[in-house]
């Protein structure tokens, strides 16, 4: 259960932060299609005299009301548009000029001078007429439809106004954000499409859950299957019968004054060969016989580097102990 609930966790994450993509991006787009029908009805509401039940007459109005909310909102996200455009324009012009200027490191001439003031007087002037058009938009858009809104309102008295208003307004505010903040906008919708870092961060935490659930789940069954565990578990006796058997030994030999050590077996680690004092073959017969039973495989060279003694020498008591002399 945690695991899928990180998979679930990260999967709506994920499909929350598309679902805020999606609304920014058809913004615009529900935007004019609000705003025309919120004008096509307002016109309905408006011009019931003409109307009079006929349906045709309704069918053209309605169509008169759409048709002119295109028109209406062209002049608004035109104009929010240009004056995007031109301000970009006027911070390039800006930051060549001065770029120009601290890369030469110099003055600015009085011909520059004069060509950067005529491209900020243009595109400022060009800026201003753009805030103009959008404006007369923004005005248009929000004052014929709130004669929609204003009808649906008005038994609410004076928050009526208010609420009215907001609907209206809306609409251009949803315009001039996604215009003017355009750059910003498409920042944010990149870093949403290509924002894999907590499904992938899901996708490594439920490859480790589901490797460490096997593990659990593989030393359970073997706790439970007898048959399964009792060939390592006779394996493990056999060792810890040895090791006891072998510190019992060395325990009576040097009367009760020598701490066990286990001895490793040969190829699995360094031998753990226990300390033993010089003497001849019959003295220590029983420790090499010990030590051959803990070690099957110990070489000559083990038993001269554990002895002290030469090696043809301990080639001698090999073939002795393995003789049963």
């Amino acid at each position: 259960m945690p695991n899928r609930m990180n998979m679930a966790i990260a999967k709506t994450h994920r499909l929350s932060t598309r679902l805020v993509g999606m609304q920014i991006t058809t913004g615009t787009l529900i935007g004019v299609c609000l705003s025309a029908t919120q004008m096509a009805a307002g016109f309905l509401v408006v011009g019931q005299g003409l109307i009079a039940g006929n349906g045709l007459v309704a069918v053209l109005v309605t169509v008169i009301g759409i048709l002119l909310a295109i028109l209406i909102e062209r002049l608004s996200l035109g104009g929010l548009s240009a004056i995007r455009v031109l301000s970009a324009n006027l911070k390039k012009a800006q930051d060549e000029y001065y770029g120009r200027l601290r890369e030469e490191k110099r003055d600015a001439t009085d011909a520059e001078k004069e060509d950067l003031a005529r491209q900020e007087k243009a595109l400022k002037s060009s800026r201003w007429s753009a805030r103009v058009f959008a404006g007369v938009g923004i005005a248009l858009s929000a004052g014929l439809g709130d004669v929609f809104w204003h009808r649906l309102f008005e038994s609410q008295g004076n928050i009526g106004y208010v609420l009215s208003t907001a609907c209206a307004v809306v609409i251009s505010l949803t315009f001039i954000h996604s215009e003017l903040y355009k750059q910003m906008i498409d920042s944010v919708l990149k870093e949403i499409l290509v924002d894999l870092h907590l499904m992938k961060t899901a996708v490594v935490a439920e490859g480790e859950s589901m490797q460490v659930d096997l593990l659990v789940e593989a030393f359970d069954s073997v706790r439970a299957n007898e048959d399964v565990r009792l060939p390592a578990q006779q394996k493990v006796e056999r060792t810890v019968l040895r090791s006891l058997s072998a510190g019992a030994d060395q325990f009576a030999q040097h009367g009760g004054t020598v701490v066990y050590e286990a001895i490793p077996a040969v190829g699995h680690g360094p031998v753990a060969l226990l300390p033993a004092p010089r003497g001849k073959y019959a003295q220590h017969r029983d420790e090499l016989r010990r030590l051959l039973m803990g070690n099957p495989n110990l070489s000559q060279s083990d038993i001269a580097a554990h002895f002290q003694i030469a090696k043809s020498t301990a080639g001698e008591w090999l073939k002795k102990i393995k003789a049963g002399l």
